[in-house]
């Protein structure tokens, strides 16, 4: 993993997220450091621009997008906007094609969709929206976040339907997620482009900030032959502590004390301090 700061004062597991995308379109795509390079950037920045911000600078690339349902969030948005070069669209993903998708559609894309809701129809819809269009006709990253929330009696219809019936608790449709959620993109790939396609896992983790999150990432490619449909990798659980400044520099300038001593010193936990070394 490369080693970048991580915000470790608030939401630092989503911070973790975040340079782990910067670092699958590093991978991925060895992107120029230019403004005008072949690459495009799609996500949901609400009115902080967080991500957008970290893949300007990342990259120097300005071929960003946001898209944005609420109609308050995109004033807020508006106002906020950090770069003039950032294009904020008002709607959802289907409103996001059909205004702007001709722009990049010759682009290396990455789209980044940032859900803070649980899995539910709309999410559905807005993939359905993007294999439709052709968004991934050329190699493409995609990269999905949602809350982990499952209560069987409230699932809305089109997810009551892809999800198996035996699955009736919290624990057990996470073990869903890990192991099957990638066959469901796979179909969507399947459904558009045949065998032509390969999905292979980038990313697959469980975190927590606000509340238990998952994130799954994907490149979209063409076959080579001899290729399986779905390449898989290990899952992961992100379970960074949140620390102030002092308690992070205290950490870090005792790596190699033990972490129960300087858990006991602090007032972490051992496992706060463990997970906090992990990354540094």
């Amino acid at each position: 993993m490369s080693k970048i700061n991580i915000d470790y004062s608030v939401r630092p597991n989503k911070s973790l997220v975040r340079i782990r995308i910067l670092n699958i379109i590093e991978e991925v795509f060895h992107p120029p450091h230019d403004q005008t390079a072949n690459l495009s950037y799609t996500t949901f920045s609400g009115f902080r621009f967080v991500d957008s911000i970290e893949f300007y600078n990342r990259f120097n690339n300005k071929n960003i997008y946001s898209i944005e349902h609420d109609s308050k969030l995109f004033k807020r948005a508006h106002f906020n906007r950090p770069y003039e070069f950032i294009k904020i669209i008002k709607g959802k993903v289907a409103d996001f094609i059909d205004e702007k998708y001709q722009e990049i559609s010759s682009t290396r894309k990455t789209i980044f969709l940032d859900y803070e809701c649980p899995f539910i129809d709309a999410i559905i819809i807005d993939l359905e929206a993007l294999f439709s269009a052709g968004f991934f006709n050329a190699k493409s990253l995609l990269f999905i976040t949602f809350n982990r929330f499952f209560d069987k009696d409230k699932l809305t219809p089109m997810v009551s339907e892809m999800i198996p019936e035996e699955i009736e608790r919290k624990e057990i449709y996470e073990n869903w997620l890990k192991e099957a959620f990638s066959s469901f993109i796979l179909n969507k790939v399947q459904e558009k482009y045949s065998d032509r396609k390969v999905l292979k896992e980038k990313l697959k983790v469980f975190y927590k900030d606000t509340a238990k999150m998952a994130v799954f990432g994907y490149l979209i490619e063409d076959k080579e032959e001899n290729e399986l449909p779905l390449q898989k990798i290990k899952f992961e659980n992100f379970a960074l502590p949140e620390l102030t400044f002092l308690e992070e520099n205290y950490i870090r300038n005792r790596l190699t004390q033990e972490a129960r001593e300087i858990a006991d010193y602090l007032g972490l936990s051992q496992r706060d301090v463990t997970n906090y070394i992990e990354y540094v």
